[in-house]
């Protein structure tokens, strides 16, 4: 297994923060590792310009997915719920990854599972 094989599903759920999502989602698209990603973001109650912000980004790798007001945890279990990925990521909308994210932990996976020691 490659690292261009292994499949990412990045989780973000949000809630008015259309202001700063935009960046969450560019750190996940300008990764420096090529990988197989989606990225499910599941807007939680907003009511600021969320929708707006996702459709202007134009990914067909983003799934958006909306509910009425639940907190944060319900918005990831509807991510995972629609992941399809083997690998989950939970990113919140105000945080970023560092540009070498999926590289490093590609190669920690392809490690482990190289020699079976992986602890789960």
């Amino acid at each position: 297994m490659s690292a261009e094989r292994i499949g990412f599903s990045i989780i973000i759920p949000t809630f008015n923060r259309g202001y700063i999502l935009e960046e969450a989602i560019s750190s996940v698209l300008n990764q420096q590792a090529q990988v197989d990603t989606e990225i499910i973001v599941v807007d939680d109650g907003s009511t600021d310009n969320t929708k707006k912000v996702i459709n202007s980004v134009g990914d067909e790798r983003i799934k958006y997915f909306t509910q009425s007001n639940q907190g944060p945890s319900s918005a990831r279990n509807l991510g995972l719920k629609n992941a399809t990925k083997d690998w989950i990521v939970y990113l919140d909308s105000d945080n970023k990854l560092y540009p070498n994210y999926f590289e490093v932990i590609s190669e920690y996976i392809l490690n482990k599972l190289r020699f079976k020691t992986c602890p789960w």
